[in-house]
């Protein structure tokens, strides 16, 4: 404990993050209006200093909701909507992770983030997007035939673009079946 005080004090000195520093005391100092590091160090060594004999005894429930009301500040519904319209599967990772954070453990929302995460990668390597393509007039240039209507089709050709980045024999199938 000793040796991460000194090196939070230290990094605080030099613009660095703070090592280990609970989300909660984030939020409260976050409440309090503070912009650098160096508040952190600031911050709790005063409130250790001149509060502890004070805050010995008021609940854990009391605590609680002082460092529940300083999450507010924290919590950006702006851009947990704009996930939403951008990747729903995304959102679905970031409600995971935080349901996860607010219900069990950080190693619990961080371990459904990840799952989440990872079974989107292996739901797009499976099924990629499969656009069809054609070839713009005077040019070499091939692009879909959906975005640019003027693109002419290869009469007895079909030109595919799969959009996968792992093109192996798990989506095989999957395009033997879009091409047909």
């Amino acid at each position: 404990m000793m040796a991460m005080g000194f090196m939070n004090l230290a990094g605080s000195l030099t613009s660095c993050y703070v090592a280990t520093g609970s989300f909660s005391r984030t939020a409260v100092n976050f409440s309090a209006g503070c912009q650098t590091v160096v508040s952190n160090a600031i911050i709790v060594s005063l409130a250790l200093e001149l509060f502890t004999r004070l805050l010995y005894y008021t609940p854990i429930a009391i605590l609680a909701s002082i460092i529940l009301s300083a999450l507010r500040g924290l919590i950006e519904i702006n851009e947990a909507y704009y996930i939403w319209k951008v990747d729903k599967l995304d959102f679905l990772a970031c409600i995971g992770a935080f349901l996860g954070v607010l219900f069990a453990s950080v190693e619990i929302g961080l371990l459904a983030a990840v799952t989440i995460s990872f079974a989107k990668i292996l739901l797009n390597s499976i099924r990629p997007a499969v656009q069809l393509l054609g070839r713009l007039p005077r040019t070499d240039i091939f692009c879909e035939v959906d975005q640019y209507p003027m693109a002419i089709k290869t009469p007895g050709i079909l030109t595919l673009r799969v959009n996968s980045g792992l093109n192996c024999f798990a989506n095989a199938n999957f395009l033997r079946e879009r091409s047909v």
